[in-house]
């Protein structure tokens, strides 16, 4: 499995406007074939994944505030092991 995490969103139409709402996440496998982890079953027909992009949150800032002082490469291991645990992405139940 690849360290890349992507997003999955559900995208609907109403109105005139266009609604994103996130029902799960993506890694990228060895072979790059995508296996997503759905939060929800979606209701509408059009999904869109892209690249997960760390938003500004109070949770995002607390870590990235605690690893400060630890390099880039570090600090983004530490992102992305958190939202395994979270996410539950090791295949653990």
């Amino acid at each position: 499995m690849s360290d890349k995490l992507t997003v999955v969103y559900r995208i609907e139409k109403r109105g005139e406007r266009m609604f994103w709402t996130k029902i799960g996440m993506s890694t990228t496998n060895a072979d790059g074939t995508l296996e997503v982890h759905l939060d929800t079953l979606p209701t509408v027909s059009r999904l869109h994944i892209r690249d997960y992009v760390l938003r500004p949150s109070t949770e995002a800032i607390d870590t990235v505030e605690k690893c400060a002082v630890i390099s880039h490469q570090k600090r983004d291991a530490l992102i992305l092991e958190t939202l395994r645990k979270k996410f539950n992405l090791d295949g653990e139940s």
